[in-house]
């Protein structure tokens, strides 16, 4: 699968990568997910929970061949000197977010790499800025991805990304260890919904897993 463009924004430790996934596995994903949302409507004790969803085979090729981009740009970790230590999770979280739902990250993982496919996001960036909540707070976390992380000096720095409509079918890519909170929307009733998945790196000598949580080279 050739991927036509990647974006890259830097961090010190070290950032993220994302792309456009191709609309074909994107339209087949949605669909997909879709099918849960209208298994689970109308019982509020099941859409709160998290659902897992197997990644087709389009899907996962794209994925590693992302990992391996993410590699080549970054150098990663100082244990993994190859992209071929690098191993795609087949498995996913679906993640189904109402307004004013905020959601962060796992502070103890033990993955390598994460990633994050926006599905549906029921808003545009402009109707989230005019609601009264943000006006009156003054608030300009509306509706972003946040990244939050230390400089070499140990300042700690953020860099937050605008998530609305334009995004549906994005995936970003980021090291597991990279705390990250989703902050809330208000404008719509619609569920956002997005994919999160894992990449491990594994030690090719003895075949076990090299935890995401050290010490970067950059």
């Amino acid at each position: 699968m050739n991927i036509q463009e990647y974006d890259k924004m830097m961090f010190y430790n070290p950032g993220i990568v994302k792309s456009q996934l191709p609309f074909n596995v994107y339209d087949r994903t949605k669909k997909e997910l879709e099918q849960t949302v209208n298994i689970t409507k109308g019982n509020s004790n099941i859409i709160e929970k998290q659902y897992t969803h197997m990644i087709s085979p389009l899907f996962y090729s794209f994925l590693n061949e992302m990992a391996g981009e993410y590699f080549n740009r970054f150098g990663f970790l100082k244990n993994v000197t190859d992209q071929s230590q690098l191993r795609t999770s087949q498995v996913s979280k679906i993640n189904f977010q109402r307004k004013y739902e905020f959601a962060s990250s796992d502070v103890d993982k033990k993955e390598a790499l994460s990633w994050i496919l926006w599905v549906q996001i029921p808003y545009y960036a402009e109707d989230e800025m005019r609601m009264s909540q943000i006006i009156e707070n003054n608030t300009n976390y509306t509706s972003k991805l946040e990244f939050i992380y230390t400089k070499i000096n140990s300042e700690i720095s953020s860099h937050s990304i605008s998530i609305d409509k334009s995004l549906e079918g994005t995936l970003m890519m980021f090291p597991s260890y990279l705390k990250h909170v989703i902050y809330p929307f208000y404008s719509s009733d619609d569920y956002r919904v997005f994919l999160t998945g894992s990449i491990w790196a594994v030690n090719l000598k003895d075949n076990k897993y090299i935890t995401g949580k050290q010490q970067d080279s950059w």
